[in-house]
């Protein structure tokens, strides 16, 4: 089979919603006949802060309730992927991990690395 390059179109981001995710979650797909995993799971979400306020007397009950049964993630997208693409994913976030820390850098030369 003969292999070709083909270049992607990728101007559909322009009116993809960006939605603030602050969970991730990784899981990988039930077994195949072949006892293999079907694919990865990639789900992301946002866990919003629970409503604690200082001085309210319902905060410690609600303290006791977040404790026991957590705080409700959000989901705001969930993608499967081979473990091929699953190593394309990963270096496509070390690349922009690596460009945000150099912008950073050089935007806020006193910063570090993780304070960006």
């Amino acid at each position: 089979m003969q292999q070709i390059s083909v270049s992607l179109d990728w101007s559909d981001t322009e009116s993809a919603r960006a939605g603030h995710v602050n969970q991730a979650l990784g899981q990988l797909g039930p077994p195949g006949p072949d006892g293999l995993p079907d694919g990865i799971y990639i789900t992301v979400g946002v866990a919003p802060p629970p409503p604690l306020i200082e001085g309210d007397p319902a905060r410690s009950k609600l303290l006791e309730k977040y404790a026991a049964v957590g705080v409700k993630v959000n989901v705001v997208s969930q993608f499967h992927m081979t473990r091929a693409m699953l190593n394309e994913f990963i270096e496509m976030l070390q690349t922009t991990a690596s460009a945000y820390d150099a912008a950073v850098k050089s935007a806020s030369p006193g910063l570090s690395d993780s304070e960006g």
